[in-house]
């Protein structure tokens, strides 16, 4: 099932500032057990920078933040050991999406570091803004 990355303006702002990179698993519809990893800072611009060598529609078939890009490349580079007997050739991999979250999740727990859903991170995101309001809003900056 495709993940839908659409975020508010703001909260992509905040998201970029704030210096959250993803592990990304791009997929394409025809064959939904086949996908290609790669570590993004601007995940809107990653489809259309893949798009012009595949003939298929792409798609994000898993989106997993990180506190940063270093973090996220570590991740992509376990996963990619990790698969490395489902290969196809060019970071493209055959396996279940459950097979590689459970793959960056146990690589991001041997790293000590937080990750997050798509939706974690929305509502995390929002939850920052709303307490920067709330604050601005009682005069305390």
């Amino acid at each position: 099932m495709p993940v839908d990355i659409a975020m508010p303006r703001n909260l992509v702002e905040r998201r970029k500032n704030a210096g959250y990179a993803a592990v990304c698993a791009v997929g394409f519809d025809a064959d939904p057990g086949v996908f290609r990893l790669a570590p993004a800072e601007n995940i809107e611009a990653l489809l259309p920078q893949l798009q012009p060598g595949r003939w298929e529609r792409l798609h994000f078939a898993n989106v997993l933040w990180t506190p940063g890009l270093p973090v996220a490349r570590t991740l992509v580079l376990a996963a990619e050991r990790f698969l490395a007997n489902v290969h196809l050739g060019q970071h493209w991999y055959r396996a279940n999406v459950e097979t590689l979250n459970s793959v960056l999740m146990g690589e991001a727990a041997t790293l000590r570091s937080t990750v997050w859903s798509h939706v974690e991170l929305i509502a995390r995101l929002k939850g920052q803004a709303d307490r920067e309001a709330d604050r601005f809003a009682a005069g305390v900056i």
